[in-house]
């Protein structure tokens, strides 16, 4: 039993749910940080949890059995069966068990298994974190910063007064030249207006049109994009009668065992393969393999066959179905 805490113990580091197949999963509540007024906030904090309805195997504790022992799957898989024996026999004598530094397992008058975790448990990542409060900001600062923007403001305008006035020095002014100049612009300005009020396009029928061979290659390019471009508008989409997809069917797997890495999925397999499933296979899914050892379309036939499965190997009597 003392392996099995162990075991435990180190999964609940770097996982959330840790379950012991045939007797509960445990599991971790995170609360995150929470703000406290208008500057506090609260470290996170982590609560331990038993579920007893979580007993089904998904091979993260007896993979940790394989890799700690160099062991193989049905040899790990006994280890946890037999810890998990010792723990029930444990309850049924003392009605209490100290679980390691997770906390204190007892059975309660409906004879289910109850777990009293440890106040002090809390997880690696959390360890020495506390409440952090800021310090406002003073009200003095905000004054010296408009202060500096205020001189900085003054010190560009000055400069720009001291640049304006050096020019007007050194540029000598005529006022008859200046005449001049402004009664050039007046009469350019307005010949341009005049220019543009009188313009008309003229008519074709007096100018005929000089066709060269450059003139007739530039029309036909031209009626030719046209033409294309106005094929593409009207085209039909042919994506949009694609779009339709046919309904995904889903089946039903009678799912044997699940797992995170594949060299544990595939000694599954072939342990199956052995005692004469001739369809299993397993589903890649994001953090799990599952491996099956039949699918069915629907689920009746998955049922019978999971009966089958529980009478004739006891041994895979966590087996259970997956519509997927």
């Amino acid at each position: 039993m003392n392996e099995l805490v162990s075991h435990i113990e180190f999964l609940l580091h770097s996982h959330d749910c840790v379950i012991v197949p045939n007797f509960g999963g445990f599991v971790i509540n995170t609360c995150p940080v929470k703000k406290n007024g208008p500057a506090t906030f609260e470290a996170p904090t982590c609560e331990l949890i038993f579920n007893r309805d979580l007993t089904y195997n998904d091979g993260l504790l007896v993979e940790s059995f394989m890799k700690t022992n160099g062991i193989s799957f049905e040899t790990a898989y006994n280890r946890v069966e037999a810890g998990v024996d010792e723990l029930k026999s444990a309850l049924r004598e003392n009605k209490t068990v100290e679980f390691g530094k997770l906390g204190t397992f007892q059975i309660n008058e409906k004879g289910h298994y109850v777990l009293t975790p440890n106040p002090t448990f809390v997880k690696p990542e959390f360890y020495g974190l506390t409440n952090v409060s800021l310090s406002p900001i003073p009200h003095v600062a905000k004054t010296q910063k408009k202060h500096r923007t205020t001189i900085q403001n003054i010190g560009i305008g000055a400069a720009v007064a001291i640049t304006a006035a050096a020019i007007l020095f050194l540029s000598p002014l005529n006022k008859n030249g200046y005449l001049r100049q402004n009664a050039k612009m007046i009469w350019e300005s307005g010949l341009f207006r005049n220019n543009v009020a009188k313009h008309t396009p003229r008519k074709t029928a007096n100018h005929p049109k000089v066709t060269t061979s450059a003139n007739v290659v530039g029309e036909r390019n031209n009626k030719k994009a046209v033409s294309q471009t106005d094929a593409a508008i009207n085209a039909p989409s042919k994506k949009s009668k694609d779009a339709t997809t046919q309904p995904i069917i889903k089946k039903y797997y009678v799912v044997m065992g699940v797992y995170e890495t594949r060299k544990v999925a595939e000694k599954m397999k072939n342990m199956l393969e052995s005692e004469g499933f001739t369809q299993t296979s397993w589903i890649e899914r994001p953090g799990r393999i599952d491996v099956y050892a039949a699918s069915f379309a629907d689920r009746d036939s998955a049922k019978n066959f999971l009966k089958k499965v529980h009478s004739q190997y006891p041994h895979h009597r966590d087996a259970w179905i997956l519509k997927y």
